[in-house]
């Protein structure tokens, strides 16, 4: 059942949603709800909630309400990723498994995989998981990958919005001040941190564009 439940899943880091109405076909709503649960115990697996509506953050409560009806999943581990990736897709040789891995959408997920769930590991979200999602709008476009909160010491609101851009070329600049833009007129966030398989370092007042591996330091 696992099994069917990440080969519905048609890429190994996306909306749980698009695949819902099929995998509750195939294996009933109550035994797709068990296996899901059984997913995110595992601790390899987080099912990301959605905000999509700038009434879900409220300042003067310092409270975010997400919605659980567009779930993402993120594989945590890497070493996961890869192998249920292949898995759940039938790979048995080493042509069929060159094939996946060298699909750059499959290196895409991975890298985000790695950026998203590394927030799981920041301090003041470890010990609060349940703050953490992701960013929609009302159009369905996703605006940031991985999304957490969580209360300051003076009891501020602090908005940490984070988007993955793994790219054989440089970033789109545009798109980067268009999100940013985005998130801060209607979602409250001050800055958008980018994460990128490149070396670029970039700090702006509404963007940060950061290499892979400084973020992974800092966070």
């Amino acid at each position: 059942m696992i099994k069917q439940v990440l080969r519905t899943i048609n890429s190994p880091s996306m909306r749980l949603s698009s695949s819902y109405g099929t995998l509750t076909q195939n294996l009933g709503k109550d035994d797709a709800e068990k296996n899901i649960s059984y997913l995110r115990a595992s601790g390899l697996f987080s099912f990301l909630p959605d905000i999509s509506s700038p009434t879900q953050i409220d300042l003067d409560s310092a409270c975010v309400t997400p919605r659980k009806d567009r779930l993402k999943l993120i594989v945590n581990d890497p070493a996961a990723f890869i192998s249920i990736y292949l898995c759940s897709r039938g790979a048995t040789t080493f042509n069929q498994v060159k094939k996946l891995l060298s699909d750059e959408r499959v290196r895409e997920h991975l890298f985000e995989a790695v950026v998203v769930s590394h927030l799981r590991y920041m301090p003041r979200i470890r010990i609060a998981p349940e703050n953490m999602g992701y960013i929609l709008t009302e159009d369905e476009e996703e605006l940031v990958d991985g999304f957490a909160w969580y209360l300051d010491r003076s009891n501020r609101l602090v908005l940490l919005a984070v988007e993955a851009k793994y790219t054989q070329r440089g970033v789109d600049i545009r798109d980067i001040k268009r999100k940013a833009r985005l998130l801060k007129e209607n979602f409250h966030v001050k800055r958008l941190i980018v994460t990128t398989n490149h070396k670029t370092l970039e700090i702006e007042e509404d963007y940060a564009i950061i290499p892979a591996e400084i973020f992974l330091l800092l966070m």
